[in-house]
């Protein structure tokens, strides 16, 4: 405590509050703008999955920002990066564990697992051929939905 009582004063708090903000470069409000347009608001989870981006930072500010909704506890925000698909999980801490429900869902497939509020899956797009239609992005949507929506909902 005395630590704390004696660094805070001595704290750049203009730059601390810079670094934990990501920036947003202007690209990225056409990710924001296709996420609005395209969501699944299913109860209390939002679902998006925004197709080909140029980075996958862009799923994690987006699932960061929806998860601020009022009414919204989970944000899940998907995309295709380098023939990957890249799955972000958010939410509010409270209900269920997000990288548990990542690892269920997504595991057998590449990487996936996290935290109680925030977790990631990702895997080639390659490893799903045989399940979905990987070219078309609203199948390939409805797939992540439908696996994640089968663990939450059966916990609700």
């Amino acid at each position: 405590m005395r630590a704390f009582q004696h660094l805070f004063p001595l704290a750049n708090t203009y730059l601390a509050r810079r670094i934990e903000q990501a920036d947003l470069r202007l690209p990225y409000i056409d990710y924001f703008k296709q996420a609005i347009d395209n969501r699944d608001i299913a109860g209390d989870r939002f679902f998006v999955h925004l197709e080909d981006v140029e980075t996958p930072d862009i799923l994690v500010l987006v699932a960061d920002f929806f998860l601020r909704v009022n009414t919204v506890t989970w944000s899940i925000v998907s995309g295709v990066y380098e023939d990957r698909i890249v799955i972000i999980f958010r939410n509010d801490g409270l209900r269920r564990d997000a990288g548990k429900v990542a690892a269920r869902a997504f595991v057998r497939f590449g990487t996936a697992g996290g935290h109680k509020s925030m977790a990631r899956a990702e895997f080639l797009l390659n490893e799903i051929a045989t399940q979905v239609d990987i070219n078309r992005p609203d199948k390939l949507g409805s797939w992540i939905k439908e696996r994640v929506d089968r663990l939450l909902v059966k916990t609700t």
